[in-house]
């Protein structure tokens, strides 16, 4: 993608997150767009203070495949310390939404907890 594409992605993002998670908010992390972690990405990033976070596991969600391949997706490379990948933009993401509460379900009663990644 061109690089004003990807500054938007970043930078735009990281605002408009820190502007919902309200003020003294602090962001540590971006995902790539498109899992691109090309050095003029990471540079992007950097500049702003960020660094990046892959995903161990995706969920493939974006490709809308009903709730029940979402989860068979994830669980197919579930492991403890997985980063699942799901999105939340780029219309209808009732599947999404839906699978993830399956999924908090099922990782609770599996005995899962959730952290943030140590910097």
């Amino acid at each position: 993608m061109p690089l004003d594409y990807n500054v938007h992605e970043i930078v735009d993002a990281q605002r408009e997150i820190a502007d919902a998670a309200g003020p003294g908010a602090k962001l540590w992390y971006y995902r790539a767009p498109g899992g691109d972690f090309k050095p003029t990405i990471r540079n992007i990033a950097a500049q702003h203070g960020l660094r990046p976070l892959g995903w161990s596991d995706d969920s493939d969600d974006w490709k809308r495949p009903g709730v029940e391949n979402i989860l068979r997706n994830i669980n197919r490379n579930l492991h403890p310390g997985s980063i699942i990948l799901m999105h939340d933009a780029g219309g209808d993401r009732s599947q999404s939404v839906a699978a993830l509460a399956e999924l908090l379900d099922q990782l609770d009663a599996q005995g899962y907890t959730y952290t943030f990644p140590t910097r």
